[in-house]
């Protein structure tokens, strides 16, 4: 991971911003706070990134190490009622050339894009109170972003997605807009007490802009339409603008160490209806082994086959493969160069008994889905292949989507995460020794963070799995899943895990070909667009070596 990220680290030099609050209710000395502390919800399982980061360097992956360097911008108190979702507390931010950055406290575990309320983000774009709108209070308001959209609200008063909202032609703020054109960018996930926020400061197109010097910032919270909480306002000073993109390097695609693994969420028909983008995704990062989820239910073992032996995979050796039988309309594929046999005990993965009507009895709303996986079972499959004399056992997975923490979706992953675990256990209580394990997938962490706790507590010998940091190669971010006709923001829902007591990461990262230049997409025989137009997931790809211990 050393080798991918450093370039990333040089090429961006962050600027934090110096702010003045407006209103004297700020004191001086709550802006000299040290910053949060790494969030009780981050990833405490192990990590695998080279180590601090320069300040205040800000990675857009729901962890805040580098916020603990970045002075309070504004210090709520604690001052809504004990039933409230949020309560607005401390808040960083940072800035940069392209982007200005947030870290904030709600004070209560959320989920951004799923909440009993929305956490607004007001800015006076041109630090002037006599254009732009009031809100709230706050005079020359010229841009909006909405976190958990107030306007599709569930049956339990939950919202849903984020947006941005800004000045129309007639100087009204304007209705929720998608915030893809902003670069809008939300972590973590799954729900936690920090997040952050990256926004673009030049928006697609080179229009509404933050060009600074200055800008004005104030945050709220509102719930049924009634102001709940908010913050004073605070002036931010902006360093100039930069639109110089990131540079994209080529050193990161090139395969280290003993073997690489490339595992990818292919949207269900995907390798079915578009197989030439994925086939030369694919063959341009080499992997040694694949790991397929939400592979189309209709896909048979010929189908993937015939996918495995297009001319893009030419000259590399044959393809050996297990296609998983459990799921449904959702298969997992364990591929490799390497000879390949089936984990009996992944056959068929049915959930423990009973435990599916208990879900029903408690969430009627889950029921039509919680009897379709009672049929079809769980969508994951295990496979051995050996590297340097390593049995390894691969499990790809794809777990339940949609919901946030508390709903009936995410109750169901983490069953799914359970029965998962349950298997690979008694997988390992067959060997002599646990077997290293690498699982690999979507795990769709948009409620709470239980699914991938119950996926890595134990599963190496008496010690956690690792979730490998695989960073994006130019957006300083983890974020594996987008979709602009969503009102979601990216976000990192595929994860990596690995047996640190046997595996070491070498290299990790996540690939989109539009960040690559012409010149290395001509090298590689991809097309610009080939991410964009193959999944709404981005493949990740892990380089490991054998032996030694991770931690």
């Amino acid at each position: 991971m050393k080798k991918a990220i450093e370039p990333m680290r040089k090429s961006f030099t962050a600027l934090s911003i110096l702010a003045l609050s407006t209103c004297v209710a700020v004191s001086l000395a709550s802006c000299s706070g040290t910053g949060p502390p790494s969030s009780p919800m981050a990833l405490t399982h192990g990590r695998s990134d080279p180590g601090p980061l320069p300040n205040p360097e800000v990675l857009v992956d729901g962890r805040f190490d580098e916020w603990g360097e970045v002075p309070v911008l504004l210090q709520d108190a604690q001052d809504v009622p004990d039933d409230a979702a949020v309560d607005l507390g401390a808040i960083h931010a940072a800035a940069d050339g392209r982007n200005l950055f947030f870290a904030f406290e709600t004070g209560r575990p959320v989920n951004a894009q799923a909440m009993r309320g929305t956490v607004s983000i007001l800015l006076d774009t041109d630090a002037d109170p006599d254009t732009g709108e009031t809100l709230e209070g706050f005079h020359g308001v010229d841009l909006v972003v909405e976190l958990s959209r107030s306007g599709q609200v569930d049956e339990r008063g939950y919202g849903s997605g984020m947006a941005v909202r800004e000045i129309g032609p007639d100087g009204a703020l304007g209705e929720p807009g998608n915030a893809t054109p902003w670069d809008l960018l939300v972590a973590p996930t799954h729900s936690s007490a920090w997040f952050e926020v990256r926004l673009g400061r030049v928006r697609e197109g080179g229009a509404h802009d933050l060009p600074g010097p200055n800008a004005r910032v104030a945050f709220t919270f509102t719930s049924n339409g009634s102001v709940v909480d908010r913050t004073e306002s605070a002036t931010l000073r902006l360093p100039p603008l930069d639109p110089t993109p990131a540079p994209s390097w080529s050193e990161a695609l090139d395969p280290s160490g003993d073997f690489r693994v490339l595992v990818w969420n292919v949207s269900s028909e995907g390798i079915r209806d578009r197989p030439e983008r994925f086939a030369r995704v694919m063959a341009a990062l080499r992997p040694d082994v694949l790991m397929l989820d939400e592979v189309y239910g209709d896909v048979t073992e010929v189908g993937v086959r015939s996918f495995l032996g297009r001319r893009e995979f030419a000259g590399g050796g044959a393809w050996n493969f297990v296609l998983g039988g459990s799921g449904g309309r959702q298969k997992t594929v364990v591929a490799s160069r390497f000879r390949v046999r089936p984990e009996p005990a992944f056959q068929t993965l049915p959930y423990p008994a009973g435990a599916l009507e208990e879900l029903g009895e408690r969430f009627p709303e889950g029921r039509r889905l919680f009897a379709i996986e009672q049929e079809r079972g769980l969508a994951s499959v295990g496979a051995w292949v050996e590297v340097a004399g390593l049995p390894i056992l691969f499990v790809p997975v794809d777990l339940q989507s949609a919901g946030y923490d508390g709903s009936f979706q995410d109750e169901l992953r983490v069953l799914q995460a359970r029965t998962l675990r349950r298997t690979i256990s008694e997988v390992q209580q067959d060997a002599s020794r646990p077997p290293a394990v690498v699982v690999g997938g979507d795990l769709n962490l948009v409620g709470s963070l239980t699914p991938l706790d119950s996926l890595v507590h134990g599963l190496d010998g008496n010690v956690d799995l690792i979730p490998a940091d695989v960073f994006r190669l130019t957006n300083r971010s983890m974020a594996t899943w987008r979709d602009p006709r969503t009102p979601f923001t990216p976000g990192r829902l595929d994860f990596v895990l690995f047996s640190g007591s046997a595996l070491r990461v070498e290299r990790s990262f996540v690939f989109d070909a539009a960040e690559l230049s012409p010149d290395l997409l001509l090298r590689l025989g991809v097309e610009p667009d080939d991410s964009r137009l193959a999944a709404d997931h981005l493949p990740l790809v892990v380089d490991f070596s054998v032996g030694g211990d991770a931690r």
